[in-house]
Protein backbone atom coordinates (compact mmCIF):
# COMPACT_ATOMS: atom_id res chain seq x y z
CA UNK A 1 0.00 0.00 0.00
CA UNK A 2 1.13 3.73 -0.89
CA UNK A 3 0.52 6.45 -0.22
CA UNK A 4 -1.07 8.46 -2.75
CA UNK A 5 -2.65 12.00 -1.74
CA UNK A 6 -3.00 14.32 1.07
CA UNK A 7 -6.99 16.72 1.08
CA UNK A 8 -6.92 19.84 3.47
CA UNK A 9 -11.01 20.42 3.37
CA UNK A 10 -12.11 20.79 6.76
CA UNK A 11 -10.81 22.86 9.45
CA UNK A 12 -11.34 20.31 12.32
CA UNK A 13 -11.14 17.03 13.01
CA UNK A 14 -12.47 14.35 10.73
CA UNK A 15 -14.88 12.30 12.10
CA UNK A 16 -16.95 10.36 9.10
CA UNK A 17 -15.81 8.91 5.99
CA UNK A 18 -17.56 6.98 3.49
CA UNK A 19 -17.73 5.20 0.54
CA UNK A 20 -20.14 4.99 -2.65
CA UNK A 21 -21.11 1.04 -3.51
CA UNK A 22 -19.53 1.61 -6.96
CA UNK A 23 -16.30 2.70 -5.24
CA UNK A 24 -16.71 6.11 -7.77
CA UNK A 25 -16.93 8.45 -4.83
CA UNK A 26 -16.28 9.48 -1.00
CA UNK A 27 -17.30 11.38 1.64
CA UNK A 28 -15.70 13.00 4.69
CA UNK A 29 -17.57 14.47 7.34
CA UNK A 30 -15.86 16.97 10.28
CA UNK A 31 -16.11 18.34 13.29
CA UNK A 32 -16.60 21.91 11.17
CA UNK A 33 -19.65 20.84 10.47
CA UNK A 34 -18.89 20.07 7.27
CA UNK A 35 -19.48 16.76 5.00
CA UNK A 36 -17.29 17.23 1.77
CA UNK A 37 -18.21 14.75 -1.36
CA UNK A 38 -15.11 13.49 -3.83
CA UNK A 39 -14.98 12.07 -7.21
CA UNK A 40 -12.48 9.72 -7.03
CA UNK A 41 -10.94 10.16 -11.00
CA UNK A 42 -10.96 13.78 -9.78
CA UNK A 43 -8.69 13.14 -6.63
CA UNK A 44 -6.29 10.87 -8.72
CA UNK A 45 -6.44 12.66 -11.91
CA UNK A 46 -5.36 15.83 -10.92
CA UNK A 47 -1.62 17.68 -11.47
CA UNK A 48 0.62 17.02 -8.97
CA UNK A 49 -0.28 20.49 -6.28
CA UNK A 50 2.24 20.33 -2.85
CA UNK A 51 4.74 17.40 -2.35
CA UNK A 52 4.49 16.77 1.38
CA UNK A 53 6.98 15.07 3.43
CA UNK A 54 6.77 11.37 4.17
CA UNK A 55 7.12 11.50 7.30
CA UNK A 56 3.75 12.69 7.78
CA UNK A 57 2.09 10.14 10.67
CA UNK A 58 -1.47 8.35 9.82
CA UNK A 59 -3.44 7.17 12.46
CA UNK A 60 -7.14 6.38 12.72
CA UNK A 61 -6.78 3.60 9.30
CA UNK A 62 -10.44 3.23 8.22
CA UNK A 63 -9.81 0.94 4.91
CA UNK A 64 -12.47 0.33 2.72
CA UNK A 65 -12.08 -0.80 -0.58
CA UNK A 66 -12.80 1.32 -3.99
CA UNK A 67 -11.30 0.74 -7.13
CA UNK A 68 -7.89 0.01 -5.12
CA UNK A 69 -8.46 2.63 -3.15
CA UNK A 70 -8.22 3.00 0.34
CA UNK A 71 -8.91 5.77 2.77
CA UNK A 72 -6.91 6.86 6.37
CA UNK A 73 -8.33 9.75 8.53
CA UNK A 74 -6.09 11.82 11.20
CA UNK A 75 -7.26 13.28 14.29
CA UNK A 76 -6.40 16.74 12.25
CA UNK A 77 -8.05 17.93 8.87
CA UNK A 78 -6.39 15.86 6.47
CA UNK A 79 -7.68 12.96 4.84
CA UNK A 80 -4.92 10.08 3.14
CA UNK A 81 -5.90 8.45 0.26
CA UNK A 82 -3.42 5.17 0.13
CA UNK A 83 -3.16 2.94 -3.34
CA UNK A 84 -3.26 -0.39 -3.12
CA UNK A 85 -0.83 -2.58 -5.01
CA UNK A 86 -3.51 -5.12 -6.57
CA UNK A 87 -4.65 -2.06 -8.42
CA UNK A 88 -1.84 -1.77 -11.21
CA UNK A 89 -3.59 1.13 -13.21
CA UNK A 90 -3.39 3.51 -10.40
CA UNK A 91 0.15 2.05 -9.63
CA UNK A 92 1.44 3.49 -12.40
CA UNK A 93 0.10 6.98 -11.91
CA UNK A 94 1.87 7.19 -8.79
CA UNK A 95 5.36 5.50 -9.45
CA UNK A 96 6.82 6.93 -6.78
CA UNK A 97 5.00 7.79 -4.16
CA UNK A 98 7.10 9.40 -1.23
CA UNK A 99 7.95 12.09 -3.78
CA UNK A 100 5.23 12.49 -5.44
CA UNK A 101 2.43 12.41 -2.89
CA UNK A 102 -0.04 14.85 -3.69
CA UNK A 103 -2.14 16.96 -1.56
CA UNK A 104 -4.84 18.72 -2.63
CA UNK A 105 -6.38 21.99 -1.16
CA UNK A 106 -9.77 23.36 0.00
CA UNK A 107 -11.97 23.30 -3.39
CA UNK A 108 -11.01 20.05 -4.83
CA UNK A 109 -14.25 18.45 -3.21
CA UNK A 110 -17.41 18.01 -5.57
CA UNK A 111 -19.70 19.25 -3.54
CA UNK A 112 -19.89 20.91 0.32
CA UNK A 113 -23.02 20.44 2.63
CA UNK A 114 -23.05 22.61 5.53
CA UNK A 115 -24.56 20.89 9.02
CA UNK A 116 -25.52 22.48 12.53
CA UNK A 117 -23.09 20.18 13.94
CA UNK A 118 -20.19 18.08 13.29
CA UNK A 119 -20.84 15.29 10.90
CA UNK A 120 -20.41 11.79 12.01
CA UNK A 121 -22.67 9.49 10.24
CA UNK A 122 -22.65 9.21 6.59
CA UNK A 123 -24.51 6.39 4.13
CA UNK A 124 -24.40 6.14 0.59
CA UNK A 125 -27.84 3.92 -0.85
CA UNK A 126 -26.67 0.60 -2.53
CA UNK A 127 -30.14 0.69 -4.75
CA UNK A 128 -30.43 4.11 -5.81
CA UNK A 129 -27.51 5.63 -7.23
CA UNK A 130 -26.75 9.47 -6.61
CA UNK A 131 -28.11 9.06 -3.28
CA UNK A 132 -26.38 9.82 0.02
CA UNK A 133 -27.71 10.43 3.72
CA UNK A 134 -26.02 12.39 6.45
CA UNK A 135 -26.71 12.97 10.07
CA UNK A 136 -26.04 15.84 12.21
CA UNK A 137 -24.62 16.04 15.70
CA UNK A 138 -26.12 17.06 18.63
CA UNK A 139 -26.84 20.75 17.66
CA UNK A 140 -28.25 19.59 14.28
CA UNK A 141 -30.43 16.90 15.32
CA UNK A 142 -31.16 15.52 11.63
CA UNK A 143 -30.65 13.11 9.00
CA UNK A 144 -30.24 14.83 5.44
CA UNK A 145 -30.25 13.46 1.78
CA UNK A 146 -28.47 14.86 -1.16
CA UNK A 147 -28.49 14.31 -4.59
CA UNK A 148 -24.18 13.68 -5.38
CA UNK A 149 -24.70 14.69 -8.44
CA UNK A 150 -26.57 17.81 -8.54
CA UNK A 151 -25.46 18.67 -4.78
CA UNK A 152 -29.59 19.27 -4.31
CA UNK A 153 -30.87 18.87 -1.21
CA UNK A 154 -33.53 16.61 -1.12
CA UNK A 155 -35.06 15.52 2.23
CA UNK A 156 -34.13 16.21 5.79
CA UNK A 157 -35.68 14.25 8.67
CA UNK A 158 -35.58 16.36 12.40
CA UNK A 159 -35.23 13.21 14.62
CA UNK A 160 -34.20 15.61 18.13
CA UNK A 161 -30.81 13.85 19.22
CA UNK A 162 -27.31 13.35 17.38
CA UNK A 163 -27.40 10.91 14.85
CA UNK A 164 -24.47 8.89 15.28
CA UNK A 165 -24.77 5.93 12.39
CA UNK A 166 -26.92 5.17 9.51
CA UNK A 167 -27.33 2.19 7.62
CA UNK A 168 -29.41 1.85 4.43
CA UNK A 169 -31.20 -1.39 3.94
CA UNK A 170 -30.32 -3.43 1.27
CA UNK A 171 -33.42 -5.27 0.29
CA UNK A 172 -35.83 -2.57 1.29
CA UNK A 173 -36.11 0.79 0.82
CA UNK A 174 -35.42 1.89 4.42
CA UNK A 175 -32.78 3.44 6.41
CA UNK A 176 -31.14 3.02 10.34
CA UNK A 177 -30.25 5.72 12.08
CA UNK A 178 -28.40 5.15 15.59
CA UNK A 179 -29.09 8.29 18.38
CA UNK A 180 -26.51 9.78 21.11
CA UNK A 181 -27.84 10.84 24.36
CA UNK A 182 -31.08 10.72 24.69
CA UNK A 183 -33.68 13.73 24.48
CA UNK A 184 -36.90 13.99 26.06
CA UNK A 185 -38.72 14.14 23.30
CA UNK A 186 -36.72 11.36 21.49
CA UNK A 187 -36.72 8.30 23.30
CA UNK A 188 -35.12 5.83 20.73
CA UNK A 189 -31.87 4.91 20.64
CA UNK A 190 -32.47 3.28 16.91
CA UNK A 191 -34.80 3.93 13.92
CA UNK A 192 -35.91 2.94 10.91
CA UNK A 193 -37.26 5.52 8.50
CA UNK A 194 -38.65 4.66 4.96
CA UNK A 195 -37.80 5.97 1.17
CA UNK A 196 -38.58 8.73 -0.22
CA UNK A 197 -41.46 9.58 2.22
CA UNK A 198 -39.49 9.52 5.53
CA UNK A 199 -41.91 8.32 7.35
CA UNK A 200 -40.46 6.62 10.76
CA UNK A 201 -41.28 2.44 10.55
CA UNK A 202 -39.65 1.06 13.65
CA UNK A 203 -37.80 2.00 16.66
CA UNK A 204 -36.30 0.42 19.66
CA UNK A 205 -36.12 2.85 22.90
Amino acid sequence: MTLLARIKVHSQQICGLAWSPDGEQFATGGNDNLCCLFNVSSVTDQELSTKLSPEVPLTRSSTKSGRGLDASYTEGEGVALSLSSSSPRLASECPNPLSDMKCLPASSEKHRWRHGAAVKAIAFCPWRQGLVATGGGSNDKCIHFYHTNSGAALATISVAAQVTSLIWSTTRREIAATFGYAQPDHPYRIAVFSWPDCRQVAAVP
